[in-house]
């Protein structure tokens, strides 16, 4: 069995790779960690401040790198050997393909839980996922009260 676990470092993801953790480590599968970087164009979305970048590229590749390996040493604290992919476009056409190229049998993504605007915005990666992958897909949700930040350098320097 060979499962990839998609990751954006937030406490959802942290959640849904102690699960991927888990089926890998019990089944003996094939881990693959993927973190896709989105490119964002602000001026898309209307006026933006004069002066600054209307490009935004998150999380960056130095962050995802981080992501990365904290989820690849976590594995390894668990006894699971995982392999880690970076990749960058839109993160769920990337994970689906990815899902394709390695011929997986799992996808394991977390949820988020955004709704109104804020989903309007930044869309639903996992639904998209659900919906549109040709394997299965394990979608865990975060409860109520967990944050929903990404991990990057700069909020790890403020813990």
């Amino acid at each position: 069995m060979h499962i990839l676990f998609a990751t954006d470092g937030s406490p959802s993801s942290e959640l849904a790779l102690a699960q991927a953790i888990d089926l890998a480590a019990n089944g003996r599968a094939t881990l693959t960690i993927l973190c896709v970087s989105q490119i964002l164009n602000l001026a898309w979305y209307g006026p933006f401040i004069p002066g600054t970048d209307s490009v935004l590229e998150v999380p960056n590749a130095e962050d995802a790198h981080q992501i990365l390996d904290k989820a690849i040493a976590t594995c390894q604290e668990h006894g699971v050997t995982a392999q880690k992919r970076y990749r960058k476009g839109n993160p769920a056409d990337v994970i689906l393909s990815t899902a394709e190229e390695l011929h997986v049998d799992l996808i394991v993504v977390g949820s988020h839980g955004r709704s109104g605007l804020e989903r309007f915005m930044m869309g639903s990666v996992s639904q998209q996922v659900v919906n549109h992958a040709s394997c299965s897909v394990l979608l865990v949700r975060s409860p109520k009260g967990v944050a929903r930040e990404p991990v990057t350098s700069e909020s790890q320097a403020h813990a």
